[in-house]
């Protein structure tokens, strides 16, 4: 998928309204803003994309990565987006000043997920390095990290309060995070094979992940 598509539903049909392609490849990641006026999208091509949906599609284009981009995600206010790639960094773009880029050298291999806090304060990184980062964003530094996975993580998120990070990979596990001393709370073993995403549902009292074998679980915490 190279393009960005968008519709509306009429009863039980969903109509491509407009399509808008910018990418070169596939495109592995995409993000609205808070205020939904912006969507962001980072792919194969190295490029990230931010879509003004109010002005008929028109994107702005950010070329610094040198791998291919993994994740997309916007602050909650929306004044930036940050990016994750397979070049080990994480780099953060003000849509409105193409030219305003922050770079963080994150992990020393392929950084899979990223996600801020409810606040905006903290950013959270997930890599191939089997560690998770949390970051700084008013400095852009790095405070702490969460060693533990013995394979790749592909998936990380704060909960609704960032007191808890529930992170999971290639190795069967899913693992939850107190941040205030960064110890592994629990321990989920689960027979899903390459887990693939983990996400809080709002209460942050139940966890979901999805895996490659088709199966998405529910978790009590």
């Amino acid at each position: 998928m190279d393009q960005i598509s968008q519709g509306f539903a009429r009863d039980d049909l969903f109509v491509i309204e407009r399509s808008c392609k910018m990418h070169g490849g596939n495109i592995n990641s995409t993000c609205f803003s808070s205020q939904g006026g912006l969507l962001g999208s980072g792919g194969q091509d190295q490029q990230v994309v931010v879509w003004n949906l109010a002005e008929n599609c028109r994107a702005s284009a950010f070329h610094r990565h040198k791998a291919e981009v993994t994740c997309v995600k916007f602050t909650p206010d929306g004044s930036k987006i940050a990016s994750s790639s397979y070049d080990g960094t994480v780099k953060l773009w003000v849509p409105k000043i193409l030219s305003k880029c922050i770079s963080l050298n994150a992990h020393t291999y392929c950084v899979r997920d990223i996600d801020f806090s409810y606040d905006g304060k903290l950013l959270l990184t997930a890599s191939d390095d089997k560690t998770l980062k949390i970051w700084s964003m008013p400095k852009q530094r790095f405070l702490t990290s969460f060693s533990g996975h013995v394979n790749w993580i592909r998936s990380c998120q704060f909960s609704p309060d960032s007191r808890l990070i529930v992170s999971a990979g290639d190795e069967r596990q899913i693992k939850i995070w107190n941040t205030d001393d960064n110890s592994c709370i629990r321990n989920i073993h689960t027979q899903q094979s390459q887990i693939t995403s983990v996400t809080f549902d709002v209460s942050g009292n139940a966890i979901a992940s999805s895996s490659v074998d088709g199966t998405v679980h529910i978790w009590d915490i």
